[in-house]
């Protein structure tokens, strides 16, 4: 933070309790009307918010397709060539904070099903891989790679990019494991 920041965290109390302030505003938005107009409690604006917004309603083909196609852009050879990208990106930055605040900085990537035989990484992404992970540990960060582990199986997903409640409690127990390490 700058010296304003700083200043305004510890004497202006608007700007340190922002974040209560706004969780305060976002409940009166979301919770107020509804009791208003519908007379419905916050259980019932709830539930009715995940009934018409809830992952039930979420077509999975084309949430994957988005994905697909932002992935696309993402993986030209411009794109991937990590030693040209890493200067302009908040990665150097962040690994500053973290550093200057004692938190230790641990990168994760996860696998996805968009890879497979017939459709195999680009040799571009795999390079981009092994650069991150030198930048990682000459910066001292972990970098935790599933991307190819196979105790995370098709039947874990419940599309290309995400895990069912089976997959994130292994995924979960894997992670903690990773941590543990010395």
């Amino acid at each position: 933070m700058n010296p304003v920041e700083i200043l305004a965290e510890r004497y202006f109390p608007p700007y340190w309790a922002r974040w209560q302030l706004r969780a305060a505003l976002d409940s009166k938005a979301r919770y107020l009307p509804t009791r208003i107009v519908l007379g419905c409690n916050r259980d019932c604006s709830d539930s009715s918010m995940e009934e018409v917004f809830g992952s039930q309603n979420f077509n999975p083909e084309l949430l994957n397709d988005a994905i697909n196609w932002t992935e696309s852009y993402f993986y030209t050879e411009e794109n991937l060539d990590f030693n040209n990208q890493v200067g302009r990106s908040f990665l150097p930055e962040i690994i500053r904070l973290c550093r200057e605040s004692n938190i230790k900085l641990v990168i994760v990537q996860t696998k996805t099903l968009h890879f497979s035989r017939e459709h195999p990484e680009p040799a571009a992404l795999l390079e981009y891989m092994k650069d991150l992970k030198a930048y990682a540990e000459a910066n001292n960060v972990l970098l935790v790679d599933f991307s190819n582990d196979p105790r995370l199986t098709q039947e874990l997903f419940s599309d290309e990019n995400h895990l069912n409640p089976d997959g994130k409690l292994i995924f979960s127990e894997l992670l903690i494991e990773e941590l543990m390490k010395p």
